[in-house]
């Protein structure tokens, strides 16, 4: 299994101290403690689609280009694959703005993240929709 999914992170968040995501406990799965782990894929899509909601809603990243940006940086990422990728997945332009308050976008966009962070995504409509809708609550 791939590891952001074993650790039901699978938008693969960092783990920064001082913050702590609800549902996210002490990895047990990942020897380096790098990536966050949850107790339940609902938990760490909500967790992902927070993170991309504070970039939209607090720190002005309005576009794929930018949410991606602050996202994934270059000093780790191959960003602008990865903000490609997302953009067409999407179905939007990289450039143009989006609305992440919009469920269905927020949806779609955590998928994409989900397909790129991990290679695939095997995770259930069902699943995906609660995690976003917790995100949203």
């Amino acid at each position: 299994m791939v590891r952001g999914m074993s650790l039901n992170n699978p938008c693969n968040l960092m783990h920064y101290d001082g913050i702590k995501w609800q549902g996210e406990v002490v990895p047990t799965s990942d020897p380096q403690g790098r990536l966050c782990q949850f107790d339940t894929m609902i938990d760490g899509i909500r967790a992902g689609a927070k993170n991309l909601l504070s970039y939209f809603n607090h720190d002005g990243c309005k576009t794929i280009g930018e949410i991606i940006t602050r996202y994934a940086p270059a000093v780790e990422n191959p960003t602008a694959n990865y903000i490609s990728f997302v953009a067409t997945d999407c179905g939007v332009d990289p450039d143009a703005e989006i609305n992440l308050n919009d469920a269905n976008l927020l949806r779609i966009v955590i998928s994409a993240i989900i397909r790129f962070e991990q290679g695939f995504n095997g995770i259930s409509y069902d699943t995906l929709c609660q995690g976003v809708e917790e995100a949203l609550a």
